[in-house]
């Protein structure tokens, strides 16, 4: 069962876990972004966005959809898992 919040409680504390939250929302969609923008190959914004509805040429696709977007979602979930294992650890230990 949840805790209910206790209405005598500063706002700014209750928010905090919310914040926090979204917070890291938005820096992991900005490092996913920023992975399929970073590369050897010079490639604006505007042609991730079109590989990525499907609209731009097939060099282009191939690129973005099979390189740099599986690299970033692997590492996405690598850091992940790495961060599971540490708290794996911790408990453990």
């Amino acid at each position: 069962m949840l805790a209910q919040p206790n209405p005598g409680e500063p706002l700014l504390r209750r928010k905090k876990p919310l914040l926090l939250r979204a917070g890291l929302i938005v820096m992991s969609i900005a490092a996913i972004i920023g992975a399929l923008l970073a590369g050897s190959a010079d490639l604006s914004a505007r042609d991730v966005l079109a590989a990525m509805r499907g609209e731009a040429v097939q060099g282009v696709r191939d690129l973005v959809i099979d390189l740099r977007l599986s690299r970033a979602l692997t590492a996405y979930a690598v850091g992940g898992l790495l961060a599971f294992a540490g708290v794996l650890m911790q408990v453990l230990l």
